[in-house]
């Protein structure tokens, strides 16, 4: 469920500006979890991060450092924790120029390289972090109007408080 709080951060120069969405709050059992969740891309080429992917980083740290006395005032389940959390979500992508230029299949070793380049590249540096490497089965081109792209993973970096 998305929760609205107010953001204790000296940045911001008007009160309206204070006002926010928490993207998560749920419970596993006597814990309140807050997550805060951005989306950037990661080039399987490359394997490098772009200037964007850091500033959604720095912005879901941002966001759950100014939440952390508001996390308080809510419980769904008991004041018997809160934990806050910064995700990041990356998809791994491969511009092809059609089937030609498609070699399917997952090259695990390669994948693995880059998620350890990522989570290097991050600032700051996330504390957890996970891939889901696609099966075969779901490893194919997709058409955009101007690209053609694979996708053959995606990379989860996270910052747990």
């Amino acid at each position: 469920m998305e929760l609205f709080v107010l953001r204790n951060d000296k940045k911001l120069r008007k009160k309206d500006d204070m006002h926010g969405w928490v993207d998560y709050w749920c419970g596993y059992r006597n814990t309140d979890i807050f997550i805060e969740l951005k989306h950037g891309y990661i080039s399987e080429r490359s394997g490098q991060i772009k200037k964007d992917v850091q500033n959604k980083w720095e912005e879901a740290q941002r966001q759950i450092n100014t939440i952390k006395e508001e996390v308080n005032n809510y419980s769904l389940i008991g004041k018997n924790g809160a934990v806050r959390i910064a995700l990041m979500a990356m998809p791994i992508f491969k511009t092809v120029n059609g089937e030609e230029d498609y070699n399917a299949g997952v090259n695990h070793d390669e994948l693995i390289k880059i998620q350890e380049n990522v989570v290097m590249q991050l600032n700051p540096a996330p504390n957890w972090s996970g891939m889901w490497i696609l099966h075969d089965d779901l490893d194919n081109i997709m058409e955009f109007s101007n690209a053609t792209e694979a996708y053959s993973g995606i990379i989860f970096a996270a910052y747990v408080e």
